[in-house]
Parts: structure tokens; C-alpha cells; sequence
């Protein structure tokens, strides 16, 4: 069976488009005779001549075919259709399909094409790539035209015209990542720099390219690239063993307080799509995300017996875009009994949803990635341990998404802030300064946690000096969702190390329910001497920013108010967290981000939010005090 695809094309007097096609071949033939003469994209064509679809790279891929007379009488076209093989199936693509672009139609035949060519016929033979996973059918497609014209010597009659056209097997498909960015972090005096990733998709992908040219669209003082892989530069296609992403970089130092853009332009060896542009820009334009479950439970597999599977969906609700990193499970014990995989959901009905197999992935507004969590309990009637999905992200900010894993017997789990596991002061050591500090014990688990014991101790255990309990301690338990907290004081007139820097640690001790056993959870406590440099200044902004914040309802902790003093106030140097919420909450926050992160208060009543900064200073981090807000969260309406 021959595997190609005919059109057949049949003619009526029916004007077609204006503008005369000049004819080509040679006329010997005794008297005048009409000749048929087709271009695709302006390229002759012969008698069953084959023509090439480019890659196409989740977009149409249009071909124009023109038919023309080169004779000296009139050309009749009886008909433009598919050709048909053995059995009667049409020799088509499922992919491919005719475009009559308006001037004609499948039922304009018979049309005479004159010998001036003013009418001559002009449609086009569409390939519209699968989209969400590769392309899976290379059959050729068979365009036939019927009609009355005779060869170029006049002798035989040509009554069938066949044009094929092919589908490329080995498709390379470039993608970078991110695909776009906003450089929110550069200041006057320090610039900000951005890695780009240059990669062969993972998914569709099955043949190499090559990197011809990385450039800036408009030539800056501003934008900077540097390391750019060298023209001729080989991405193979995934799988293959070599196969690795070719990185660059981009740094913006602004000259001025005004914004800037331009654009990086990828060149490939790629046809169509082949050519990527990366908008750059300045100051904000964050992608915020939303979370969606398939269980009303969530991820708690409490009590679940058998092996199930469930999913939390991350969307990109814009107005920027984001970049979705490669997630993991902690802690070690978890990933026993937790297994995670990623998803691109389908973007059109019947369509198969795609594996993520590399990351990280950007996300453009309205698109999402589906992360599915498969829980396997114990066959043997032991317990299984409580985890935490994470996966990070930037928007353009570093962030990370934690979901709690829970599990077989319900049990509770520790967690501290500062997300730092580092609480640090600075100031002076001359001057004996003195101050008290406060660390957050919260359970993410969903049983009672016991914490039996807290001490302060220097390494090997030694006592302390700088550090002190604030209160003698008494045991607590911290129901699910909840915090307490555990006061710390620091002298910095007894820092005894050379370089002006102690480190000692406060040991939380608590009872581990997976284990049966009392374990140590540690943060370490950090005091320096500032060398006469002023903190930064941490602001939350007052209670009246966040007006009208409502329970369910996201809303944004600006930290942007906040002030360097000496140095510079870094990306990911607000370190965000909870200190109070009210009874039945189990809303989290404890967090290390940029200027702003995302909080959702789950319940009506009193939250209370504490936010340090560090500014860089060379090679000194200062640290501010806490800025503290409290807010009233209303009710949902």
C-alpha cells in the first residue's frame, strides 16, 4: 500500500485570486495546449515530487500551493482532493488537512485557470503537530490534482498531478528556561545575575540541534550576557547518555532608577519554532500559584491501608510566570513509603496528560503541573514515617512549596523557625549588648508532639556562654497545627572567639513517634560582632496595609520596607514566620523569601508575623531585629 497523500483539484469558471503566477516549462509540442504548473512556497514542483514539513513545534506549519497554467489555452481543473490507495482509504496524515484560504472550495470544480494567470489557484496544506506528547504518525499525504493539461512537449495527456508531503521523523524541539525574567533584586551598586538553561524537551523531542547564535535583541550597557555556548554547540537528544543542558548568563546592573527591557534571541538549526526569545525586564511581575487537591484529606494517608494514590496541582494564577523545580521527599525514612511523580495536564479533551522527566520546568500563566503521591503502607504491621513533599519554585522569587506527608498511625512532627535553622544577632561585643530572641516550635504532624526538654550548649556539648535559656524550662505538647515558643538570650560581651563569631546551638528535645524514642531537634544560635556597622531596619508594614484580609483568602507579607543600613539586602534574605495564631488554625508560614510571600490564614482571629532581614557587607551578614505585626483576620464573606 503506498503511504501518501493526494489532492485532487477540479475547475469551474469561478474567479480565483488576483495576480498573474508566470508558468514555467518549455511548449514544443505542435498547436497550444494547457499545462499544469505547481509551486509549493514558490518552489516547482514535478509530477508525484515530494515536499517537507519542518518541525513544528506545538504550532501550525502552513504550506502554500499554488497551480498555474504554462500553456497557451485555458487550464481546466476538474478537482483537489486526497488520493486514495488500496481499499479506498485516503493516503492522508491525520495531522494534515487542506486550508482553501476563502478563495476556493472543495466544490469550486471544474475551474478554469486563463493563460495569463490572473485566476490562478492559491490554497494552502496545514500541519497541525499533536500537542502534549510526540508526534506518532510519519504516513505521507498524497495531494491529487485532476485536470485536462498535457505534458511540457504538448504529447501526453498529465490528468493526474501528484504532490506528497512527509512528516520528519527526528524532531529536535529547543526549549530554555526560564522563559522569561524579571530582575527585581539589581540595585545602583550591585547587580543581579540570572542562569538561563538551554535544553532539548524531554518529552517531545527525539533528534539533536545545535546552538547557532545567543545574543541580546537590543544591544545594553545594562543587560549583560556571558558565558554563551560557542556557535555549532551540539544539544543531543535526551536520553542519549552525553545528553546535558548548555547554561548561560545574563546580569542586569542598572545605571539609573528607571526600568529597563530587552530579550535574549537562541538561534538554532531548527526550522520552524526553532528560534527562542526570552523577555527581560525590571521590577516586579510575579507569578503567584494556587494549590488544588484530589482528596479532601489532602496528603494525610492516616489510616489508609492500602496503596493509593493522590494529587495536589500547583497553576501559575500569573501575572508573571514561574519556574517549577524538581521536588523531593524528606526525610529519608518517608521516601519508603512516599513516592512522587509530576504531570502536565492535557491541554485538549481525549488528549494523555505528559510525564515531567526533567526539570525545572516554567510555567506560564493558566498552565500547571500535576504532582501525583503514591503511599505504599507497610506489609509488615510496622508504622510508616510522617514526610514533606517539597518542591521549589521562582516567581521570580525563591520559594518553596511544602506539603505534609502523613501516614499510618497518626503522629507528630517537629519543625522550627527560623527556616534558617539559624538564629543570628549582631552588634557590638565592646559594648556588651544584650537582647532575647525567640524560637517557634510548630507541629506539622497530626498527633500530640511532647517536647520534654530544651538546653543550650556550645559544640561537643560544652556549656554555653553567649546564649541562655530566657525561662527555666517546662515540658509543653503542641497539638496539630499548633506553635509555642521558646525564648533565647544572648550577651554578645561574652563572645570569646578571635574572629568575633560564636556559634552554639539550642536542642529541643522531643518524643518521636516513629522511632518510640526521645530525639534531639537542633538550631544553631549565632552572635557576631558587627565591626561598627549599622543592622538593617525589618518593616512589615502596620496592620492598616493588610485592610480587608479575610480567612481563605491569600494575601501578600510585604517586607519590601525594610532598609540595609550598611550592605545590601540580597534576594531570599527575608526570612518570614509565624508566632501566633488562633485555636483550631493549622496555617503554616516559615518561610525564606524575597521582598514578599504569599499567606493564607485558614481561620477568623488574631495572627501574629515576625520578619528578620540580612544585608551583605562584603563578607559580613548583619542581621536585623524582628519587625513584628499582629492582624485580625476577618471571616470569610
Amino acid at each position: 500500500m503506498r503511504h501518501a497523500l493526494l489532492l485532487v483539484v477540479a475547475a469551474v469558471g469561478l474567479a480565483g485570486p488576483a495576480g498573474p503566477i508566470m508558468g514555467c516549462g518549455d511548449k514544443l509540442g505542435q498547436g497550444t495546449f494547457p499545462q499544469i504548473v505547481v509551486e509549493v512556497d514558490s518552489q516547482s514542483v514535478q509530477n508525484d515530487g515530494a515536499t517537507f514539513f519542518g518541525q513544528a513545534l506545538q504550532q501550525v506549519v502552513a504550506k502554500t500551493v499554488t497551480v498555474s497554467n504554462g500553456g497557451t489555452r485555458a487550464l481546466r481543473i476538474d478537482g483537489i482532493d486526497w488520493d486514495v490507495g488500496e481499499g479506498g482509504a485516503r493516503l492522508k496524515n491525520q495531522y494534515v488537512e487542506i486550508d482553501w484560504r476563502g478563495s476556493i472550495d472543495a466544490g469550486s470544480f471544474p475551474y478554469e485557470v486563463a493563460t495569463d494567470n490572473r485566476n490562478a489557484l492559491s490554497f494552502a496544506i496545514e500541519y497541525t503537530p499533536p500537542l502534549g506528547k510526540p508526534l506518532d504518525d510519519f504516513t505521507e499525504s498524497v495531494l491529487l490534482i485532476r485536470s485536462n493539461a498535457l505534458d511540457d512537449l504538448g504529447r501526453e495527456r498529465v490528468t493526474e498531478f501528484r504532490v506528497r508531503f512527509t512528516m520528519r521523523q527526528d524532531v529536535a524541539i529547543p526549549r530554555v528556561t526560564p522563559s522569561s525574567y524579571n530582575f527585581q533584586n539589581a540595585t545602583l551598586a550591585k547587580g543581579e545575575t540570572q542562569e538561563f538553561f538551554i535544553y532539548n524537551d524531554a518529552d517531545l523531542a527525539t533528534a539533536p540541534f545545535s546552538i547557532t547564535n545567543v545574543y541580546l535583541e537590543t544591544p545594553s550597557n545594562e543587560f549583560t550576557l556571558s558565558d554563551t555556548p560557542a556557535s555549532g554547540t551540539i544539544v543531543l537528544a535526551p536520553g542519549d547518555p552525553g545528553y546535558r543542558d548548555e547554561e548561560f548568563k545574563v546580569t542586569y546592573q542598572p545605571k539609573d532608577d528607571i526600568p529597563d527591557s530587552n530579550a535574549i534571541i537562541i538561534q538554532t538549526d531548527v526550522g520552524a519554532g526553532g528560534t527562542l526569545r526570552v523577555p527581560l525586564s525590571t521590577g516586579t511581575t510575579r507569578g503567584e500559584f494556587s494549590l488544588s487537591y484530589s482528596h479532601v484529606d489532602e496528603m494525610d494517608f492516616t489510616n489508609v491501608t492500602s496503596k493509593e494514590t493522590r494529587s495536589v496541582q500547583i497553576t501559575c494564577d500569573g501575572p508573571g510566570p514561574m519556574t517549577i523545580k524538581a521536588p523531593a521527599i524528606t526525610p529519608d525514612e518517608a521516601r519508603q513509603d512516599f513516592k512522587v511523580t509530576a504531570w502536565i495536564p492535557a491541554s485538549s479533551a481525549g488528549a494523555s496528560d505528559t510525564e515531567v522527566t526533567s526539570w525545572p520546568r516554567g510555567l506560564n500563566v493558566g498552565r500547571a503541573i500535576r504532582f501525583d503521591v503514591e503511599y505504599s503502607p507497610a506489609t509488615d504491621g510496622t508504622d510508616t514515617a510522617n514526610g514533606t513533599l517539597i518542591i521549589e519554585y521562582e516567581n521570580p522569587d525563591s520559594g518553596e512549596i511544602r506539603v505534609p506527608l502523613l501516614s499510618g498511625d497518626p503522629k507528630s512532627k517537629i519543625a522550627l523557625a527560623p527556616a534558617t535553622d539559624l538564629v543570628s544577632v549582631t552588634g557590638s561585643v565592646t559594648a556588651g549588648e544584650t537582647g532575647t530572641r525567640t524560637v517557634v516550635v510548630y507541629n506539622d504532624g497530626n498527633g500530640p508532639l511532647q517536647v520534654k526538654g530544651a538546653r543550650v550548649h556550645a559544640d561537643f556539648d560544652l556549656p554555653a556562654v553567649v546564649w541562655s535559656l530566657g525561662a527555666s524550662f517546662a515540658p509543653f505538647t503542641v497539638e496539630p497545627g499548633g506553635l509555642e515558643l521558646i525564648e533565647v538570650d544572648y550577651d554578645l560581651g561574652q563572645i570569646t572567639e578571635n574572629d568575633g563569631r560564636q556559634v552554639e546551638y539550642l536542642a529541643i528535645t522531643y518524643f518521636d513517634d516513629f522511632t518510640q524514642q526521645d530525639q534531639d531537634k537542633l538550631i544553631g544560635l549565632s552572635a557576631e560582632e558587627s565591626q561598627g556597622k549599622a543592622n538593617p531596619v525589618a518593616s512589615l508594614g502596620a496592620p492598616g496595609d493588610y485592610a480587608g484580609a479575610v480567612a481563605g483568602a491569600g494575601f501578600d507579607l510585604i517586607g519590601a520596607g525594610s532598609t540595609a543600613a550598611a550592605g545590601v539586602i540580597e534576594s531570599n534574605a527575608y526570612i518570614y514566620y509565624l508566632v501566633d495564631k488562633p485555636a483550631g488554625s493549622v496555617a503554616r508560614l516559615n518561610a525564606q523569601a524575597g521582598a514578599s510571600v504569599r499567606f493564607t490564614p485558614d481561620v477568623a482571629g488574631r495572627y501574629g508575623f515576625e520578619l528578620v532581614v540580612y544585608a551583605r557587607d562584603g563578607n559580613l551578614y548583619l542581621y536585623s531585629e524582628p519587625a513584628s505585626l499582629t492582624l485580625d483576620i476577618g471571616a470569610a464573606p
